[in-house]
């Protein structure tokens, strides 16, 4: 699959970089760090029109692609599922706007 192998290589590229500019993996660097990492990946991204040309051709981005699985694995596990999403089946209240008498049908039939 080509998104897969788009993919593994952005993120074996992340690690190069981390190692270039913090001489550690990824995994090893400080929350700033690897927030400076990402906001440089994000900032390196197109923008609008040119970005949407650029997705039809070569699909999409490496850190579309990472933003988008994080945010579906946060929401998904139990952590995002139970503390921060608050699932309501129907929002709000149901208040009647109209009246029906006691022997009225809410349907219109014979």
């Amino acid at each position: 699959n080509k998104e897969r192998a788009r993919f593994i290589n952005g993120l074996m590229e992340l690690n190069k970089e981390s190692i270039t500019l913090y001489n550690i993996p990824f995994e090893e660097c400080s929350k700033y760090e690897q927030g400076k990492l990402l906001n440089s990946l994000q900032e390196g991204e197109s923008k609008g029109i040119i970005l949407k040309i650029r997705t039809k051709i070569f699909g999409t981005t490496f850190f579309s692609t990472l933003k988008r699985l994080t945010i579906e694995g946060y929401c998904t596990s139990e952590l995002g599922a139970t503390n921060h999403l608050a699932y309501k089946q129907i929002p709000g209240d149901f208040y009647e706007l109209n009246m029906l008498s006691e022997k009225q049908k809410s349907w219109a039939t014979k």
